[in-house]
């Protein structure tokens, strides 16, 4: 017999939504920021977030978010200090970097960043100097470089991704 209920394995009839996309371990008293692909910023306090169990499917985060859009998709979610700073990605290879104090707003969602209008947030990241960010194109092109010199960077093609 196999008491150890909380492993769930995956298999070929297995469905995406049960593949976690961000794992985030918090307290129960803390706020988790969602950032999503159309550059918005969510705010979620945990204590709002029913407990459930490890095979429970989940909620929906339009439940908690009423101004999550259809069509939006979180790309990271984080757990914030007013002295953390960000590191924003997106699909047109536009890297940023940010204040975490900036998004610590009474509202519950506000613009994390502006995108232009074909482009994507891929990822968020916390902020640290001693690592390096390898940029991966669509063809392959790479180059990896100090976060602490993003600032001075400027991606002109339009395909890199975060690999």
């Amino acid at each position: 017999k196999n008491y150890n209920l909380a492993i769930k394995g995956l298999n070929a009839n297995a469905h995406l939504y049960e593949v976690p996309k961000c794992i985030l371990q918090t307290n129960s008293n803390g706020i988790v920021y969602l950032f999503t692909n159309l550059g918005n910023c969510h705010r979620i306090a945990v204590k709002d977030i029913e407990i459930g169990k490890y095979k429970d499917k989940g909620f929906a985060i339009d439940s908690f978010v009423r101004t999550f859009a259809k069509d939006e998709v979180v790309v990271s979610m984080l757990e914030l200090r007013e002295e953390d700073k960000l590191i924003f990605t997106t699909e047109q290879g536009m890297v940023k970097i940010s204040n975490a104090d900036e998004y610590f707003a009474s509202k519950q969602t506000i613009g994390a960043i502006k995108l232009k209008d074909d482009d994507k947030l891929l990822n968020v990241e916390l902020y640290n100097e001693n690592k390096t960010m390898l940029l991966v194109t669509r063809d392959f092109m790479t180059v990896n470089i100090e976060i602490k010199d993003i600032a001075t960077y400027i991606f002109e093609n339009s395909d890199i991704q975060i690999k």
